[in-house]
Order: structure tokens, then sequence, then C-alpha cells
């Protein structure tokens, strides 16, 4: 007894002298400072291995409890931190674009008056605000810049997100061990990690998505329906994707209710009737479904134009392939880190479901409902998600795998937890397979991004920041400039109009200038020298624009460079 108490107060300490390593680690890097790689892989193997052992020997009292959801979700925030913290600016692309409506509602307000100069994508994004009005108040209240907001507020948000998804497990299943053991994968979970790390709509939805089935699952009070509703109206002004998604989820509890009657009562799911008459998703899904559904058409239809332009978009996406097929290659051919990566993950998947499904035919335990409820909508989402790849691939697969692994796991972790401890070391697995899809040179400055695979930079350096400014300062914002996509993300979220999704662009950084008249300005990065993501980025693969190309540039008599700061080159087109 003594020897397993001193053992669970030094997993405590290792985990928290780890962290705090860790903490240090990241600030090293924000300071352009490198360290050791593995060093790094050191420390995190000490936080998962000391978490795991204090989930899997729980001894049942609340303090162990409330420690070990304290060291889940403040993992969770430093997982979160590896993108928020070490780099200037805001992490990735997409989120200048939210920021942009952040700094459009600030001066304009909100709706955005038609007769304000901002261009068309800002202007879409801002019909859902409510991450952007919330940035600006945070912003007001504490003092404090709005990009430093932007920056920081995923994280917190996030964090949320995570004790969210741990109460619905430990409402659902009344089980300490399967909410802390599943919240841990759910949170080391590549996808959702990187996906909502970022200043994004889609962060701040998919925490009112997962707060929403945790209040489905509840015992239907007045408070609780108060705060459904709020939480719908949240929702709905947060993000149209994610807003479908739980309609779609609403109408498959509804298919449950009356299907699943058939289902169990055949001698094979005999055992799950007892949960059917007292489930709370079940019981409530007709009402949810119909208030989640006026909710959001009513607000779509105060939106109009944009929700037909979305309409047309997921039509194009369907019947044409002029975008290109994401195919998941970039993932499943590329390096050897990707590779074992994303086929352990696949793995790990195929496992979950067969396991899941034995639990729910077989398994002797107590039966839930919610197992096969999560399977079918987990299975069904996830195979979607791959699929989408092929027929709709505007849209990352991930946007649609975050709605249906964690549905997964949280069900398959419910049964595991079933079995004898060595079995949940698994879960040891599935977090390294996990952290090995986190690109290294995020973690170490001394490693680039894979350019033969197609992989790109995904943050902004402080040069490139400092570039826009420039520009920002000196060029009107109806010329037409031309340069890659990532010129489109950082210049055109500034309300630039910057063309790099045509043939044109292709052509100007394969060194044919033929089409240069047309444009006022060409932005060349540093990185277009590896990939210039140009065209149709998932039908082609990046332009490497090679030395002959570059002296064209500069030797062409039309062209001036009147910007130079060694990652961005700002060249001046004299119109003929």
């Amino acid at each position: 007894m003594f020897k397993k108490r001193y053992t669970k107060i030094l997993a405590i300490l290792s985990f928290f002298i780890s962290y705090i390593l860790y903490l240090d680690y990241l600030l090293l890097l924000k300071k352009g400072i490198g360290v050791n790689i593995e060093f790094f892989w050191v420390i995190i193997i000490i936080l998962i291995i000391a978490l795991l052992y204090q989930i899997i020997n729980f001894d049942g009292t609340r303090i162990s409890e409330l420690i070990v959801l304290f060291e889940i979700v403040i993992i969770s925030m430093g997982l979160l931190l590896m993108y928020a913290m070490p780099h200037a600016g805001l992490f990735s692309h997409d989120p200048h674009w939210d920021y942009s409506v952040v700094k459009a509602i600030s001066e304009y307000g909100w709706p955005l008056p038609s007769a304000a100069p901002i261009i068309e994508r800002t202007r879409n994004l801002a019909e859902w605000p409510l991450l952007h009005i919330l940035t600006i108040m945070f912003s007001k209240i504490i003092r404090m810049d709005s990009q430093v907001i932007a920056k920081y507020l995923p994280v917190i948000i996030t964090s949320l997100t995570t004790i969210f998804f741990y109460l619905v497990i430990k409402n659902l299943y009344k089980n300490v061990v399967a909410a802390l053991l599943g919240t841990l994968a759910f949170c080391s979970l590549f996808w959702h990690v990187f996906f909502h790390s970022l200043f994004i709509r889609e962060t701040i939805a998919f925490m009112f998505f997962i707060m929403i089935i945790y209040i489905l699952s509840k015992r239907q009070d007045l408070s609780i329906k108060i705060t459904f509703i709020l939480t719908t109206i949240a929702v709905t002004f947060s993000h149209h994707l994610t807003c479908f998604i739980l309609m779609f989820f609403a109408f498959v509890l509804i298919i449950a209710k009356y299907l699943l009657p058939k289902l169990i009562n055949t001698n094979t799911f005999m055992k799950y009737r007892e949960d059917f008459q007292d489930n709370k998703l079940i019981k409530s899904s007709n009402t949810s479904f119909l208030f989640i559904t006026i909710c959001v058409i009513a607000y779509w239809v105060y939106v109009g134009i944009f929700t037909f332009k979305v309409l047309n978009i997921l039509q194009n996406d369907f019947l044409y392939s002029s975008y290109g097929s994401y195919n998941l290659n970039h993932y499943f051919t590329a390096s050897a880190r990707m590779i074992i990566g994303s086929y352990g993950n696949v793995l790990f998947l195929i496992s979950v479901f067969i396991f899941l499904l034995y639990s729910i035919v077989k398994g002797k335990h107590n039966k839930s409902v919610a197992d096969i409820i999560f399977l079918i909508w987990g299975g069904l989402i996830v195979a979607i998600g791959y699929i989408s790849t092929y027929i709709m691939p505007r849209i990352e697969f991930s946007r649609f795998i975050l709605f249906g692994y964690p549905f997964l796991i949280i069900s398959a972790t419910a049964a595991i937890v079933k079995f004898k401890k060595p079995i949940k070391y698994i879960y040891m697995i599935f977090v390294v397979f996990q952290l090995i899809l986190i690109p290294p040179y995020l973690y170490n400055y001394s490693l680039a991004p894979e350019y033969e695979y197609g992989r790109y930079r995904e943050y902004f350096l402080p040069q490139e920041y400092i570039a826009v400014s420039w520009f920002k300062n000196k060029v009107p914002l109806k010329n037409k400039i031309a340069g890659d996509w990532t010129s489109f993300e950082l210049f055109g979220s500034q309300q630039f109009n910057v063309y790099h999704d045509n043939e044109d662009a292709v052509q100007i950084f394969k060194g044919n200038l033929e089409s240069l008249g047309s444009y006022n300005w060409l932005i060349f990065r540093s990185e277009d020298f590896y990939a210039a993501r140009v065209g149709k980025p998932r039908a082609t693969n990046p332009v490497v624009v090679s030395q002959e190309t570059f002296d064209k540039f500069n030797q062409d008599p039309r062209m001036a460079k009147v910007y130079d700061n060694q990652e961005i080159i700002n060249y001046k087109i004299n119109q003929q």
C-alpha cells in the first residue's frame, strides 16, 4: 500500500517537473534557441507514461480524479501551445482571414456595411462572427492587442472542449477511468490539436458541438434546457459546416430512436433494452432536432445570399474536379514519419472499430445504447471524411473526421476499461502515433518542412509580416497582384487582390512571363525556391522556382525590385 502510494506521488511529481521543462522548451523555441530534438521526446514520453500510470492505477478518490483531469487539461494546453506560442503572429494561414474579420468588425461594426472596402472572403467569414466579436470584447476588457488574444484564445477554448469531452464520457458511462483515458486520447489526436489550435471559426464551434452532446446526455431540467438553447444559438453564430453536422447528428438520433427498438428486441442486443428506455440522447432527440434545425435554418435564411453561395460551392465540389483531388497522398505516400503515423492511425482506427463491434455483440459488461449510436455515427463520419477527399476536394478531410473519430474513442474506451490493465496501455501507442504526425520543424528549427512531399511552412516569419506592413503602406488595394497561395493568405487577408489559383500564376512561376502585363505586382517568397503553391494545389505538385526563372524576374525590363528583405521580394510591374 505504501509502495503504491509512493509510486503515485512520484508519477505526479515526474509529470509536473516534465511539464515545466516542456514549457521551458517552448520558451527557448520562441526566443529562437535550438534544443536537441531528443530532449523534446524524452520530456514527452515521461509526460505520457506518468499520466497513463495515474489513470490506469486510479484509486477512485475525488482528489485523484481532479488531479489527473487537471493534468490532462494542461497537457492539452501544452500541445496546443506548441502551435501557438513559439512563432510570430498567428499560426497557419487561414487564421489570418478570420483575423481580418476582427479588424473589419472593429472598424465598421457588425453586420458589415455593404459600402465598406472589404473583399469577398472576409465579408463571407463575417457572417459567422461569434469568435471575432469575443476576440474584440476580450481585447477591450483586458486592454490587450487583439492579435495576442487571437493567438491564445483558441488554446483556452479547446481546453474547455477537453473538459466537456470528459464530462460526456463520465455522464454516459459513469466510469471515471474511461472518461480520463478517453479524454487523454482525444486531446492528443493530431487533427484535433492542429486544427483547434487555430484562430478559426471551427475552433469555437466545435466546443459548442461537444457541449451540446454533453447537454443532451443529461437529465433535462429547466437550467439545462436554457443552457441548450443558448448553446445552440451560439453554435449557429459560430460556423456553418458545424451547424450542418450538428443537424445531421440530431437527425441520426431520431433515426436511432425509431430503428433501435427493432434491433434491441433481438436476442443479440436484448441487454441494451434497459438502457434504451432511459437514454437521455434518445429521449430528447425529437425536441433537440426540431430546435437545432429551426435555429440554424432561420439564421441561414437571414444570411440568405451566402447560404446559396455555400450550396453552390458544395455542388461544384461534387460535380467538378478542377480543384484537384486531395487523395491523402501527402499523408500515406510521404516521408517515413508520415507513413508510420498515418498507417498507424488507420490500423488503430480499424482495431477500435472491430473491438467496439465485438464488445457490442459479445461483451458481457453493462450495455449502453451510446455504444451503438457512437459506433454508427463515428464510423459514418470517419468514412465520409476519407471519401470526401475524392468527391469534395476543397474540404480538408480532418474537418469531417474530427466529428467522428472522437466518438469511436468514447465507446471503445468505455469497453476497454472493462478488461485487465495491460490492454489499456494500447493508448500509449495511440498517443505516440499522434505525436509522430506533428511536423518536426515545429519543435526543432534546424529542420525544414518536407518540401519534397508537397509540404510547406505553416507559419509566417517576422520578415514576412514586415513585408506586408510595407506593402500596405505603399500599394493601393485595387492593384492586381500575382503570387502563390501563401501570399494570398497573408496579403489577401489585408484586403489585396492576390491571383494565385489561375494558369497565369503557374506560368509566371515556371518562368513564362507572357501574362505578366496583366498584373501590377509580383510577390516572390524565398520558400518558392522549394515549393510555390500556385494553380490548383491538389491537382498539381507545387512549382519549384528555378534559378533561371528567378534571374528572369530580375532581368525583365518590365519588373522592378522595389522591396527585398531576404524572405519576400516585391516586384513592381510596369504596364506597357
